[in-house]
């Protein structure tokens, strides 16, 4: 394929001109009962095009995901919204239910793990930061934050210690220590990061949801009951 662009490979982190080797578009279409034609018309269309480039410098390949609709154009040019983003690697946090700023801050360490471990390492402790900032956490440094967080109950103890291992592997990325950042520490930090979000933000509102529909499950079962003591 001819398409070449110029991107970011989150593979090596140069910079240069990509060339698409494949590509593949999948499409919906909604469709909607016209009465006066009597049969469903289309309305709506929704794609998907995936596209793989590959690098010139490292030779490994990116996975690009380009997602655009017919119901929302642009009111100037007349074309569609378009949204490209990598889906491999990795670089963005599939994660809807994070605040905006610990998911920035999250993301931007996905997007070095592959390029610079040191800064992936002091970017994932930039996000417990920001948590703990998000959080109410008190102390002046992020042990105590951390303390805090956990006596509180917001985080257990077993999560406040992987959180200390994460704040001091950043602390020596921060410092300059002579530190071996080597992908298996980035790859654990990562999954301990990402556990450690899940507990305080999604594991609540799941719970909620949880709640929530038990609480409904019991009312239409109460109000069975009613309709067979009627009966």
């Amino acid at each position: 394929m001819s398409d070449t662009k110029i991107l970011t490979c989150f593979h090596c982190g140069n910079k240069t001109p990509m060339e698409c080797v494949n590509q593949y578009k999948d499409v919906e279409v909604d469709y909607c009962y016209d009465d006066e034609i009597g049969k469903d018309v289309p309305v709506a269309e929704y794609y998907e095009e995936y596209s793989f480039y590959k690098c010139p410098v490292c030779q490994r390949i990116s996975i690009g995901l380009n997602s655009w609709d017919t119901t929302v154009f642009h009111p100037v040019t007349g074309d569609p919204f378009e949204d490209f983003r990598f889906i491999y690697p990795n670089v963005t946090a599939d994660m809807k239910h994070l605040p905006e700023d610990v998911k920035g801050a999250y993301e931007s360490a996905l997007k070095v793990k592959n390029i610079d471990h040191a800064i992936c390492a002091l970017s994932l402790r930039r996000t417990l930061e920001i948590m703990c900032k998000q959080k109410g956490a008190k102390g002046d440094s992020l042990y105590k934050k951390l303390k805090f967080l956990s006596d509180k109950g917001t985080i257990p103890p077993i999560l406040d210690n992987i959180s200390l291992i994460i704040k001091d592997l950043g602390n020596e990325a921060a410092h300059g220590d002579e530190a071996i950042f080597d992908k298996n520490i980035i790859d654990s930090m990562i999954r301990f990061t990402n556990i450690v979000l899940e507990y305080v933000y999604l594991l609540p509102r799941e719970l909620k949801r949880i709640q929530f529909e038990m609480e409904l499950r019991e009312e239409e079962k109460q109000q069975k009951e009613q309709e067979k003591q009627v009966t």
